[in-house]
């Protein structure tokens, strides 16, 4: 099982292409502030070249829990990186090393990534977003949470999910 909030987070220094000033103001985060380790606290827009490229580092994957959709029902409008814009071309998926462990082809991915802008999708509805992430990621989405609780949990059955 892969969980990912319903928007990207990232601590501290380092390439975060979908990072949105606004979001981090709008989305602060009670447990996630900043410190002497992980620095500040970023969010940004969910990025599908991202979810893409972990999936791929990961492996296979039976189904996707999206988490903090209650976090997103305040926002004038919704949005999801569908793919970056680099060198005047489309990217919409990064390739992860061939070689385990291999830092020159990781620096090589980090200045890329460093250049990129984020190509946004406006959806409609926190529903259409998550239908959206199991399409493009060709992954069930097995679990919902909207809330702190267990209570706030939605477990789908294979029938229901997305």
């Amino acid at each position: 099982m892969g969980i990912t909030r319903v928007y990207a987070t990232r601590h501290g220094a380092g390439p975060f292409v979908t990072e949105d000033a606004e979001l981090s103001r709008a989305l602060p985060d009670a447990c996630n502030g900043t410190g002497a380790w992980q620095q500040h606290f970023r969010v940004g827009w969910l990025d599908l070249v991202m979810l893409r490229y972990a999936l791929e580092t990961v492996g296979p994957l039976d189904y996707l829990a999206m988490t903090c959709l209650d976090r997103l029902a305040a926002l004038p409008t919704l949005q999801l990186c569908t793919a970056y814009e680099v060198d005047n071309r489309l990217l919409d998926r990064l390739a992860p090393s061939p070689t385990s462990q291999d830092l020159t082809y990781q620096a090589r991915l980090t200045a890329q990534v460093l250049r990129c802008q984020p190509r946004l999708t406006e959806v409609a509805s926190v529903t259409e977003l998550v239908e959206q992430v199991a399409v493009a990621l060709q992954l069930r989405v097995g679990l919902l949470s909207a809330g702190p609780t267990a209570a706030d949990k939605q477990l789908l059955s294979p029938s229901d999910m997305l």
